[in-house]
């Protein structure tokens, strides 16, 4: 029996090469005249930050015996018995924009303290979470801080239902207490600071694949601040990471998410000022259910989608969202849905690119 590359688990946010590249191969080594490996290694492809647990290349092993069909009957029959109980338990796996770092342990409290499962959270740009989810990435829920990202997804036909607007999200100029800027919420005194010389980064998310990133951009280009900055700017992989600059000192202020200045860390380091809404485009998230979504992950979705969860995100400095009419979702029972356990995780690294529902 031929092996094939495996890993053990693959976690919320490593990106499998699809189709896997192999550095070597069979007939590689029969033209270089060497004998044929019995190892095929492979590469995973991980962002930034990612984990990825042990992993190996299976070898091949001798051929065993088949299985009896009293052996076979008597597995059916334990995976028909214990599977429901121990399927309805499975945690969600959530990709959440990383505007939403701070306020989602509140949300995951509030959560299982209602008794739901534990979810396992990967945070990074609206625009990177979408990619990984193109391409096979196993999530059951995507909290985008970009509707149009969401959007995508839900064109593609990989969601299950539209999804709800959940929060609307507002720009903060955020100020160091080692910056000499001033707390201007006008942003006129960048433009003093560029011709004194008190400003030297300034640092925004990306504005290629982060929402927030593209809002920090219109409020430059409005006080035409953005062609002055050039290389002053500090883009972020992230919102979150735009922060961590301005507060690690590589940037002498950053404008980021009003959710992540309101922290108790950042408010001790760091003084900052909310932006007019209007220099900028809104800010809408979205959140949709992807097809893959088992029992726990539709609770989860019906929960931030209601007032406990709408009052938490208030108070992280989400805006109320408009309304949106009933739930368009094809399903919401708490009932147990038979899916399989593998597709928790990437137990075997062929995962098919594309948005097809698996």
């Amino acid at each position: 029996m031929k092996g094939f590359p495996v890993a053990e688990r693959v976690f919320p946010g490593a990106r499998a090469s699809c189709p896997l590249q192999h550095t070597g191969g069979p007939s590689a080594h029969l033209r270089a005249g060497r004998p044929r490996s019995r190892e095929r290694p492979f590469r995973i492809d991980a962002l930034p930050g990612d984990r990825l647990e042990r992993t190996f290349t299976a070898k091949r092993s001798e051929p065993r015996p088949r299985p009896g069909i009293g052996e076979i009957l008597g597995l059916a029959l334990a995976l028909v018995l214990a599977g429901p109980a121990t399927l309805a338990g499975e945690p969600p796996l959530v990709a959440a924009a990383a505007s939403l770092r701070h306020v989602f342990p509140a949300l995951s409290r509030a959560w299982t303290d209602a008794g739901g499962a534990r979810p396992e959270v990967s945070f990074g740009s609206s625009g990177n979470l979408y990619r990984q989810i193109a391409q096979g990435a196993p999530f059951d829920l995507f909290l985008s801080a970009d509707e149009e990202q969401a959007r995508k997804l839900v064109a593609a036909g990989a969601t299950d239902g539209e999804g709800i607007v959940y929060g609307l999200g507002r720009l903060a100029l955020l100020v160091p207490r080692h910056s000499r800027l001033a707390l201007d919420p006008t942003l006129a005194d960048l433009a003093r600071a560029l011709d004194d010389g008190r400003l030297r980064r300034l640092a925004i998310a990306n504005p290629a694949h982060a929402p927030y990133g593209r809002a920090a951009r219109e409020a430059l280009v409005r006080t035409a601040l953005w062609p002055r900055l050039g290389d002053r700017l500090l883009l972020a992989e992230n919102a979150a990471q735009a922060v961590q600059f301005a507060l690690a000192r590589a940037a002498d202020g950053g404008i980021v998410p009003w959710s992540l200045v309101l922290s108790e860390r950042v408010s001790r380091d760091a003084r900052h000022a909310l932006l007019d809404p209007g220099m900028h485009g809104p800010i809408t998230h979205r959140m949709v259910l992807l097809e893959r979504a088992g029992t726990q992950a539709r609770a989860l979705f019906r929960f931030l989608a209601g007032p406990q969860a709408r009052d938490i995100f208030e108070r992280f400095g989400f805006g109320a969202p408009r309304a949106h009419g009933p739930f368009p979702l094809r399903s919401v029972s708490l009932a147990p849905r038979w899916r399989s356990r593998e597709r928790g995780h990437l137990t075997r690294l062929n995962t098919r690119v594309g948005l097809r529902p698996t």
